[in-house]
C-alpha cells in the first residue's frame, strides 16, 4: 500500500509518499506551495496524486489545511480517483512511533531523519 501524506504549513505544504511493501519506505519527498487559489490548489494536489499512484492521502488535521480549500479538493479526490483520505493528529502519529504525544517537532524530526535516511 502506498500512501502520499501532507504536512501542511502556512507558506508551504510538505508531502511525502510511503510504502509498506515489503517494509516501510519512504519514496518521495517535497513542498508545494499553499495557496488560496483553488484552481491552483486543486492542480497541485491532483498532479501530486496522478504522480504517484497512491491508495490512501492522509494529511495533518490543523487550521490551514482545514480551512476549506484543500479538504474540499481532498473530497473530489476521492471520487476522481477512487482513494481513501485520512484526517490525523500528529500527537496520535507521535505517540503510536515513539510512545510520546509531545514530542518537539525538532525531536521528531530527528528520529525520523536517523530511522529513515533518504
Amino acid at each position: 500500500m502506498r500512501c502520499l501524506g501532507f504536512d501542511p504549513g502556512t507558506v508551504k505544504i510538505g508531502y511525502a509518499v510511503v510504502s509498506n511493501t515489503p517494509y516501510l519506505d519512504i519514496l518521495a519527498t517535497g513542498k508545494i506551495a499553499a495557496t488560496n487559489s483553488e484552481s491552483k490548489a486543486s492542480k497541485n494536489i491532483f498532479n501530486l496524486i496522478e504522480r504517484f499512484n497512491q491508495n490512501v492521502v492522509a494529511y495533518e488535521e490543523t487550521g490551514s489545511f482545514l480551512k476549506g480549500t484543500y479538504v474540499n479538493i481532498l473530497r473530489q479526490a476521492t471520487e476522481i480517483y477512487k482513494i481513501s483520505v485520512l484526517a490525523f493528529k500528529v500527537t496520535n502519529i507521535r505517540q503510536l512511533l515513539y510512545l510520546d504525544a509531545h514530542m518537539s517537532k525538532q525531536e521528531t524530526h530527528f528520529i525520523l531523519k536517523n530511522r529513515f535516511p533518504i
